[in-house]
């Protein structure tokens, strides 16, 4: 099976501490993970591409992390976050 990581934003991701946009408790780095055939319906939401210009095929273990909120489990992508921190601003 491949494993694809991704790493989005890293230096604002742990660089820089952020708050939940709901409570205003400071947000968690929690990492997640999920297994996707290519072939099925949810693949349309994962990159499948691969570093040699194919595509990987078959099952697929994605692993990316998100910000959590410790005290009302608020659950936020990191893309997210950084477009509402910038639009906050």
């Amino acid at each position: 099976m491949a494993v694809i990581r991704t790493w989005e934003y890293p230096i604002f991701t742990y660089w820089k501490k952020h708050k939940c946009y709901k409570c205003g408790d400071t947000l968690d780095v929690v990492k997640f993970s999920q297994v996707v055939n290519a072939k099925s319906s949810e693949a349309k939401n994962f990159d499948f591409s691969c570093s040699s210009g194919g595509r990987y095929f078959g099952d697929v273990k994605f692993i990316w992390e998100e910000f959590v909120c410790p005290r009302c489990n608020t659950r936020i992508s990191i893309k997210e976050m950084k477009k509402r921190e910038r639009n906050k601003c």
